[in-house]
């Protein structure tokens, strides 16, 4: 064998084995799609299980006079003893609206989509984000 050949019992490193160890070929396929690690499987239960705060913004009519009662009871059935002093009311420019922007403790992505759901299903919300 001439130099800078491999020896063809030693395997040829990829260029990214020396730069980042962590990328070992153990943990490859859970990083480019493939069935996963144990670690890979562990690491999804736990941000699965992750608690964050999010701000939510309504937006309804701002003549409804039960807008705000409204929305309130459908954020305390999907977010349970949320901190109601964390709630902000802004009007629109021309007043034609009102915007109530609610912080709560959200436990997953069903939570948020089931909370998006009924609020737009109350007749008296025209915009969530």
């Amino acid at each position: 064998m001439g130099p800078g050949r491999p020896d063809a019992n030693r395997k040829a490193a990829t260029w990214w084995q020396p730069l980042l160890p962590a990328l070992a070929p153990s943990r490859v396929p859970s990083i480019i799609g493939g069935k996963g690690t144990r670690d890979a499987k562990i690491n999804q239960q736990r941000r699965q299980q992750h608690l964050w705060d999010v701000a939510k913004r309504v937006e309804g009519q701002r003549r409804s006079d039960v807008f705000r009662g409204v929305v309130l009871e459908v954020f305390e059935r999907h977010a349970p003893g949320f901190d109601q002093a964390t709630i902000t009311v802004r009007d629109s420019r021309k007043g034609t609206f009102t915007a109530l922007t609610v912080t709560i403790v959200a436990t997953g992505r069903e939570q948020l989509e089931a909370l998006h759901r009924d609020l737009m299903a109350t007749g008296h919300v025209q915009m969530v984000i």
